[in-house]
């Protein structure tokens, strides 16, 4: 396909908005924070030499803890990834296996000064990935690639163990009942749902202290702060719309908000 000059005039003026609307929205590098910290951006390099190792993170002082995502893969094998998370502080570090994989043999750290330093040994010719789910000090995540391993640095055992259900998994990454989530079952009173999210109701008709609606069908919101100070909202299968909130135990009536 030949483009034309009224064609390309069009390209480049959506290049050059591509890249203004990219330097006022900041994306986040490792040099830069963007929309999010730079440090929760995904950091990935290509490892080629199964005897080298990879330098994966540098942490800024011994106070310093992390929960960080390792994931180590191929594009081009239909293999199982390798998927690990790294938890701790940096004289008391472990790392746990999500998907063991094939592709991921080794973990180290080392203490060089005010700082600790990770790498990973793995398979060659793979990808390999870094995610900072959460810190509290100073953490660069940039990678080196096919590098010695110095002398000095100590192996952190893998703990193969795979997961026999999510909520394990759930424990390990920090996420808990307060998170907001779809939760299932069922109820016989609204009052009965206090944890925070959402859910589909049936039979509503039935429900004690159900919103004044004809429909027996809807969705149920709750947001809580205890058990004792929470939010409720539903929205019926009409998109009607209710709210009532319960303060220090005693719920307020159900009110509608009128919608256009």
């Amino acid at each position: 396909m030949v483009v034309g000059e009224p064609g390309r005039r069009f390209l480049w003026h959506k290049i050059y908005l591509f890249a203004l609307l990219e330097e006022l929205i900041g994306v986040a590098t490792s040099e830069k924070d963007g929309l999010m910290p730079s440090i929760q951006r995904m950091t990935t390099s290509y490892q080629k030499d199964q005897q080298k190792y990879c330098k994966i993170a540098e942490f800024e002082n011994d106070t310093t803890g992390i929960s960080m995502l390792i994931s180590v893969f191929k594009n081009h094998e239909n293999s199982s990834p390798s998927v690990v998370l790294l938890t701790g502080y940096s004289d008391d570090l472990s790392v746990n296996s999500i998907k063991r994989g094939i592709y991921l043999t080794n973990v180290y750290y080392q203490k060089k000064e005010n700082k600790t330093i990770v790498y990973v040994k793995s398979s060659a010719y793979v990808y390999i990935s870094t995610l900072c789910i959460g810190t509290n000090g100073g953490l660069n995540l940039s990678h080196e690639n096919n590098l010695d391993l110095p002398s000095g640095a100590i192996e952190i055992p893998i703990s193969w163990q795979e997961f026999s259900n999510i909520w394990e998994l759930e424990g390990l990454l920090g996420i808990n009942d307060t998170w907001y989530r779809r939760r299932s079952g069922s109820i016989t009173d609204f009052n009965e749902f206090k944890k925070v999210g959402y859910m589909f109701v049936d039979k509503v008709q039935s429900l004690d202290n159900k919103p004044n609606t004809s429909s027996n069908y809807g969705f149920l919101e709750t947001i809580a702060i205890n058990d004792v100070t929470l939010k409720q909202t539903h929205v019926d299968f009409q998109s009607r719309f209710f709210i009532r909130v319960c303060n220090n135990g005693t719920w307020t009536d159900w009110k509608q908000i009128q919608t256009t």
